[in-house]
């Protein structure tokens, strides 16, 4: 093996594991953001969902704060969410057909819930509950980590040709 051929090998293999160590190193770091960033949007949505729970409370009706039950219903993982006063009976859902129940937490795999404790009226409290698909937060996220290795792989393609036209000229050059 000529020595041209030794030195771009090594050159080559040393590219090659460079760029698996730092697409590697970015995948993971990116999920943890895409995780972080799932955490805070459930945090806000629960803050949000207590604050309307709240509101309920104040203006004594269920029909004020139904439309920022819905709001947080928009989001695609979410299933429902709900207030529930003291002794369990549903003051506000995304399904108005809960209003005035009692609720029982439904006992499906594929769902998790966040709940909130909410003071209402001094020393009364209530809960304020928002259900997610656990199967679509994952699905987000793959979704998110898919385009996030399509444009790793195409930078790493890139840079990886780039490498072998340097390694060769280099090469040539020394040789």
């Amino acid at each position: 093996m000529t020595l041209r051929l030794r030195f771009s090998l090594a050159f080559l293999a040393n590219t090659l594991l460079a760029l698996c160590l730092f697409m590697s190193t970015y995948y993971i770091m990116e999920k943890r953001a895409i995780l972080q960033s799932q955490h805070e949007q459930q945090r806000r949505a629960i803050e949000k969902a207590a604050s309307v729970c709240q509101l309920i409370d104040m203006a004594s009706s269920a029909l004020v704060a139904f439309d920022y039950i819905d709001a947080i219903k928009k989001d695609p993982s979410v299933r429902f969410a709900l207030c529930l006063d003291n002794q369990g009976k549903v003051q506000a859902h995304s399904d108005p057909r809960w209003l005035g129940r009692f609720w029982k937490e439904p006992a499906q795999p594929n769902m998790f819930l966040i709940s909130h404790p909410v003071q209402v009226e001094g020393s009364r409290v209530g809960l304020a509950i928002v259900s997610y698909d656990r199967e679509r937060l994952h699905s987000d996220m793959h979704q998110q980590l898919l385009a996030t290795l399509r444009q790793l792989i195409a930078i790493a393609g890139l840079t990886f040709l780039i490498s072998i036209l340097g390694s060769l000229l280099l090469a040539w050059n020394l040789s």
